[in-house]
């Protein structure tokens, strides 16, 4: 039986979101925390799927426009 994944999970000690990402060395899934505002551009960008941690990293530091991070 193919287990699913939630991708968004409600955070409700920090607030926001808790999402899903694959760890690039092991590829097991771990969670970052989102805000909703973070979770509503992640769904335009990049719908239900799941994303690397790096992929993620570098989407983040993007949107937040914090410079010298970015690629």
């Amino acid at each position: 039986m193919k287990e699913t994944v939630k991708i968004f999970e409600e955070s409700t000690m920090v607030g926001g979101w808790a999402l899903a990402v694959r760890d690039d060395w092991s590829y097991k899934i771990k969670r970052v925390n989102v805000s909703d505002e973070e979770k509503e551009a992640y769904e335009k960008e990049f719908g239900d799927q799941i994303i690397t941690y790096d992929r993620f990293f570098n989407w983040w530091v993007k949107l937040n426009d914090f410079g010298n991070y970015s690629k």
